[in-house]
């Protein structure tokens, strides 16, 4: 009896391992097209290339007014195409260094990032220590 039940859960366990890697995939892609999304809605609408941002984040190479129109661009991502900040950080922390990312914004995008980080986990809206620790 034991023998047969064997094959059972050997194909029951191929067949979650399956399962998983198939969400992992499928997760990647989701991923993959939103940050795309992010990368070409904030270039075409916003005239922000990869190529810009990564010399005002990682280069640190930016005036005030580029800084200011970059934070109002994420902010106006969030109103009108419905990305979160935190969205939009994450899509640039894939190549881009978190604490230069988080000393970028701007302060009202900052507490808009808290805000919506308190919401998205159920906190105070006191994170104030995320940010102090990449700055």
């Amino acid at each position: 009896m034991s023998q047969d039940i064997e094959p059972i859960l050997i194909e029951t366990e191929l067949i979650k391992n399956e399962y998983e890697e198939f969400k992992r995939t499928e997760d990647n892609l989701h991923n993959e097209l939103d940050s795309a999304r992010f990368f070409h809605i904030i270039e075409t609408h916003f005239g922000f290339d990869y190529k810009t941002i990564s010399r005002f984040i990682q280069g640190c190479s930016y005036t005030i007014n580029e800084q200011h129109n970059f934070n109002i661009a994420l902010r106006q991502l969030k109103k009108n195409y419905n990305i979160d900040i935190s969205d939009s950080i994450l899509f640039m922390e894939e190549t881009i260094s978190l604490g230069n990312i988080l000393k970028f914004i701007d302060d009202e995008t900052e507490w808009i990032l808290k805000d919506e980080m308190a919401k998205k986990n159920h906190i105070d809206d006191d994170i104030h220590d995320l940010f102090e620790i990449f700055s």
